[in-house]
């Protein structure tokens, strides 16, 4: 998991909100999450368009539906890293907070990704360069879930 063994989760877990079966965070619990993502790296939290930023959390609580099943939730995963990458939200760290928030969404809906960080991020640079979509993350986060 992407440096979330260093990440406390416990604002994440205590404020979260849930519709139906799918759990779900918003911007204000994860801000405080992808800052101390990015000091790992010396990086600042600095938003491009805090509202894109925003829309993307709450937006994906509408996208594809609430049944609560690994293929809805993959959707919900890869359009969070879609939006995210292509979305430009942030001055910096964009992939990086994409593959942690995705992965974070995953683990608050017990679902376990079983791929290495450089394999996760490859995919995600792979998107951000045109050579793969948002359908074939969706499919990557299916086959490497349990």
């Amino acid at each position: 998991m992407l440096q979330m063994e260093r990440i406390s989760t416990n604002l994440t877990i205590q404020y979260l909100t849930q519709t139906d079966l799918i759990r779900y965070f918003n911007a204000k619990e994860a801000s405080p999450l992808i800052e101390q993502l990015l000091s790992n790296t010396d990086t600042k939290l600095a938003f491009v368009n805090r509202t894109n930023f925003e829309f993307t959390l709450d937006s994906i609580k509408t996208k594809f539906g609430n049944e609560s099943n690994k293929n809805t939730i993959a959707k919900k995963a890869a359009y969070l890293i879609s939006s995210f990458i292509f979305g430009h939200p942030l001055a910096d760290g964009n992939k990086r907070t994409a593959a942690f928030l995705a992965e974070l969404f995953l683990q608050i809906n017990d679902i376990e990704l079983l791929v290495s960080d450089g394999e996760f991020l490859t995919a995600l640079i792979d998107l951000a360069a045109g050579r793969i979509h948002e359908k074939d993350i969706r499919e990557f986060i299916l086959q490497n879930i349990r």
